[in-house]
């Protein structure tokens, strides 16, 4: 919370002064616009003061007789009378815009008279004599010292501007500075504070990940089985010491990180494997027993696991696949189904053949003792036959129990 907290802060001061470097750019190019405006002003006064001399100049051109003076001067007065209305009215094509000032106001309008009396002096110029050339150049003059005042004002309030300019500029970055100090103090410092703390953290959790991926890595190559994780994709991610002997020993072949994992499978039971493999790769648990047949007619059972694997955020990984050699197993259960047959064939002779002449024994037996004292001679002696031939088949028997036994026994 405190984390977030302190991001949103950082953002909408990282907003703030992005603000004030937008603002301070248009302050600036605001006051250049100005500052160039009032440069094309003051250039354009100061043509005034070039204007009304030479306008002086060609009326005395044209007292000396040079007629031809006349057209120049013409284009020079509707030059200068252009200027002195686009100061006071605004001027599209002069770029000019009407004076704001006063005081220049003023001083313009005063300016006003002298334009409009040589104008007057315009309409008769080659009837000019000295006294009224003296009075066109004693109204070039006051006009000039008059337009000097004005070009004066005009630079005085430049000036000022600029100054302007400068303390906005030095206030600006002044508050530029103070809000990035203050960001600095209280978003910066605690935020890096907690990337360090984070950091640290990092590094205790990754020794830990080191640790138990240690004791991990311990535990499975201690381990008899055969353990591999493989990726969705059927490629091999890791494997443990046995998984990696025993694919050199079947296979002739050093197995890396990233292999097929179809390559260490056999083909009789690839498809077997594909399906189980499968099977895990979409959540289930799968355990199943199988007989592989290698290529050096070597016959191998395994106990074959296949479960699903999955990281922190409950995402699906791969699989785990875990062999267990289980032949000996298989060898002693192998061993106990013939114990088993051989008990049963024990217990049937015991409770069939066994007795059967252990029957035939017994009647014979009673029939001899019954007529005891009247059979005689060769009629006894043929009961006693079958007597012993009955033992006999009964001793015949016993043996095979025996024999059966002792084989149960080793």
């Amino acid at each position: 919370m405190r984390q977030k907290r302190l991001t949103n802060t950082y953002f909408y001061v990282a907003c703030l002064i992005i603000l004030l470097l937008v603002f301070n750019q248009v302050v600036v190019q605001y006051w250049l616009y100005q500052k160039n405006n009032d440069s094309k002003v003051i250039n354009l006064s100061g043509r005034q003061r070039m204007l009304s001399q030479k306008i002086n100049l060609l009326f005395y051109k044209i007292y000396e007789g040079d007629t031809a003076q006349r057209q120049l001067l013409l284009q020079t007065f509707y030059s200068l009378q252009k200027t002195h209305k686009g100061l006071l009215q605004n001027d599209k094509d002069l770029s000019l815009k009407a004076q704001t000032d006063l005081e220049v106001i003023r001083l313009l309008q005063q300016l006003t008279p002298y334009i409009n009396y040589i104008q007057k002096e315009l309409i008769y110029p080659s009837h000019l004599d000295k006294k009224r050339l003296a009075q066109i150049s004693r109204n070039q003059d006051l006009f000039l010292l008059k337009m000097e005042c004005i070009v004066n004002k005009l630079e005085k309030l430049s000036d000022q501007k600029l100054f302007t300019i400068v303390l906005a500029e030095i206030m600006l970055a002044i508050l530029s500075i103070l809000v990035i100090v203050l960001e600095i103090i209280f978003l910066v410092k605690p935020i890096t504070q907690d990337l360090e703390k984070q950091w640290l953290k990092i590094q205790e959790d990754s020794i830990r990940y080191k640790e138990t991926r240690n004791k991990l890595k311990a535990i499975l190559n201690s381990s008899s089985d055969s353990n591999m994780l493989i990726s969705k994709s059927y490629q091999l991610l890791s494997l443990n010491s046995i998984a990696k002997r025993n694919i050199i020993s079947l296979w002739n072949s050093t197995p890396n990180i990233g292999d097929d994992i179809f390559k260490y499978i056999t083909a009789g039971t690839r498809e077997a494997f594909t399906q189980d493999l499968n099977k895990a790769l979409n959540g289930e648990f799968v355990k199943v027993e199988r007989e592989v047949h290698y290529s050096d007619n070597r016959k191998i059972w395994f106990e074959d696991t296949f479960y699903p694997v999955f990281d922190d955020d409950s995402q699906l990984v791969g699989a785990s696949f875990n062999s267990t050699d289980i032949s000996e197993r298989k060898m002693f259960e192998e061993k106990i189904l013939l114990q088993n047959a051989t008990l049963r064939a024990i217990a049937w002779q015991q409770s069939h053949e066994v007795r059967s002449p252990v029957s035939n024994i017994i009647g014979l037996s009673k029939l001899l003792k019954s007529a005891n004292m009247l059979v005689k001679g060769s009629e006894q002696s043929k009961y006693i036959d079958l007597i012993l031939s009955e033992t006999e088949r009964l001793d015949h028997l016993i043996h095979q129990i025996i024999y059966k036994t002792k084989e149960l026994s080793s």
